[in-house]
This record gives structure tokens, C-alpha cells and sequence, in this order.
């Protein structure tokens, strides 16, 4: 029987979300879409839902953690050059319940200023 072969930015993905969901408990969480990622340009997400603390993880040519927040939004800047396919996941981190959504993936498109991006 042949197993299905994932995209490399897939398995960080369910891994996070089986991280999330093996504390058993659920809560609903809403993640709001965004509209496009710009190369080193802002993205304000936010979210509703579940508990604090949250974390979110940025998953693209690599992943990244932003930091814990008690906060319902987190400001990013987008340090992916463009072309890359960008995903994004927050997570409470609850003690009672961790709670896991994420967001559509989007292709980053090129902006004015790439002097976020490292070499």
C-alpha cells in the first residue's frame, strides 16, 4: 500500500494541531482571515475564542513562533519573499483546554521593500 506524500509545510502543521488537540479538551476558536501577505509589510491578525495565553506559528519556507499573548490580536511582519505559500495557526495554551484554528494558506506577493527579507 503506498502512503500519501505531503507537502513539507504540511507535517509541521498537523503536528501543531495534534499538539494542540492532545490536552482532549475543545473550545471554539475563530481565526480571522487576512487578505493578502505582502513582503515586509504588516498583517494584524486576530482571533476570537478559547482562552489566553495564545501563541500563533507561522508556517512557510520555515517556522516560526510569534511570542505568547493574553491579547485576541498579533501584529506580524511578513519576512517571506514573495512566491512562498504561508501558513498561519493560533492556539490557546489554556491550561484547561488548548484550542487550535488556522487560517487559509496564501501566496506572499511582492511589496515596494524587501529589506526585511535576510539574504
Amino acid at each position: 500500500m503506498k502512503l500519501p506524500t505531503y507537502c513539507s509545510t504540511a507535517l509541521p502543521a498537523i503536528v501543531f494541531l495534534l499538539q494542540s488537540l492532545r490536552a482532549g479538551a475543545i473550545d471554539l476558536l475563530i481565526f480571522d482571515p487576512v487578505d493578502a501577505y505582502v513582503e515586509c509589510q504588516p498583517v494584524l491578525f486576530s482571533w476570537s475564542g478559547a482562552l489566553p495565553p495564545y501563541d500563533m506559528g507561522i508556517l512557510g519556507t520555515r517556522i516560526e513562533t510569534l511570542p505568547a499573548t493574553n491579547a485576541t490580536s498579533l501584529t506580524w511582519v511578513v519576512d517571506f519573499p514573495a512566491g512562498t505559500v504561508v501558513r498561519a495557526a493560533v492556539r490557546s495554551l489554556n491550561t484547561s483546554s488548548i484550542t487550535f484554528a488556522s487560517i487559509p494558506a496564501l501566496t506572499v506577493i511582492a511589496g515596494n521593500d524587501s529589506s526585511c527579507l535576510s539574504s
